[in-house]
């Protein structure tokens, strides 16, 4: 059955009083085309985040700034500068009006925790002794887990500078809190094995170790190490994307491999993030030469294909709540389904 979303976008959707009700379904997704095209940034975005409510999104540049969309207005909301220390891995925390974000300076690689309603640092996070490359904050409560290049993975409490917890692993790892908030996942390449590593972790008990291990074959080039790892909205699936443009679908209850997922060019070595949309019965990912690519879980086909980017696509993301898509390689584009 396919979920229902509601299209709300009054600079191309007339409203009159109530929204329209459609469907997420394959022909929705064919529909798809440009209705915002935002080209503020200066560099490449290296990631973007909606808020839980599906209203706003955020982007986070090689150009040391954030900016904030309304996504029901198809507006900038914001730009705020962090000039001094970078920003990258931006997430919402519970609240539209608060994020985390990563340092990406040479000399500073802590995590800050930002108010944007008047820009404002509500606490900084340090511990992590190289740079910050993966931020999840759990659905349940304001615990988030960081990963860094130090090979480390640390579990903080937005309430807390103090790091509550540290898992040490073989080589640099990606993190992922599953939907119910109870486990989280770490999957980590291992060169000398010449393995990928997922281990999935009661949330509660995260000390005693992981209570799933899996190991699974690199394929491809040598440097297809993990950049990215996520849970599916209805709990059933997890993804894994590499460096060398695999999309890798496993099953999330045993880590199993279910499928490649083909089309992803990355001969450049990028950091291309993955999503699924909010009934997790599709995946959207970015590619270098411009497209975005939509499959279908459930048989790895290749549904639709967005095109129009100058730059290879660093971001691609269904909205949470809304029939409403985002990609971004230096520019940041919402997607809406043709209401002609």
């Amino acid at each position: 059955q396919a979920s229902r979303f509601v299209v709300c976008f009054p600079f191309l959707v007339k409203m009159g009083g109530t929204a329209d009700e459609v469907q997420m379904t394959e022909a929705s997704l064919k529909q798809m085309k440009k209705a915002k095209v935002f080209k503020q940034h200066e560099k490449r975005v290296n990631c973007i985040d909606f808020s839980t409510d599906g209203s706003y999104l955020i982007s986070s540049g090689d150009d040391e700034s954030l900016l904030l969309y309304n996504c029901l207005e198809g507006t900038i909301h914001k730009t705020i500068k962090s000039k001094k220390y970078g920003c990258g891995f931006v997430r919402f925390t519970h609240h539209n009006s608060a994020v985390l974000y990563a340092s990406k300076a040479h000399y500073d690689d802590s995590i800050r925790y930002l108010s944007v309603h008047d820009n404002r640092y509500l606490r900084y996070f340090k511990g992590h002794r190289h740079r910050v490359c993966c931020l999840a904050l759990s659905p349940i409560n304001d615990t988030f887990i960081s990963a860094a290049k130090d090979d480390t993975v640390r579990l903080w409490d937005l309430k807390s500078n103090q790091c509550a917890g540290l898992l040490r692993t073989k080589g640099i790892p990606q993190v992922a809190f599953d939907p119910s908030g109870v486990c989280f996942g770490v999957a980590y390449s291992e060169a000398k094995t010449y393995k990928h590593h997922v281990k999935l972790f009661d949330a509660r008990r995260f000390e005693e170790g992981p209570f799933i291990s899996v190991s699974l074959p690199m394929t491809g080039r040598a440097d297809g190490e993990i950049v990215q790892l996520k849970f599916s909205p209805n709990t059933r699936h997890m993804l894994l994307s590499t460096y060398d443009g695999s999309v890798m679908l496993l099953d999330a209850f045993d880590g199993s491999k279910i499928r490649d997922l083909a089309g992803v060019i990355n001969t450049q070595k990028l950091e291309l993030e993955c999503s699924f949309s909010p009934d997790g019965e599709f995946i959207c990912a970015g590619s270098e030469d411009g497209r975005v690519l939509i499959w279908r879980t459930e048989t790895g086909d290749v549904v639709h294909e967005l095109g129009g980017h100058a730059f290879p696509v660093s971001c691609a993301a269904f909205n949470p709540r809304y029939l409403q898509m985002a990609s971004a390689c230096q520019n940041v584009v919402l997607w809406l389904p043709d209401s002609t």
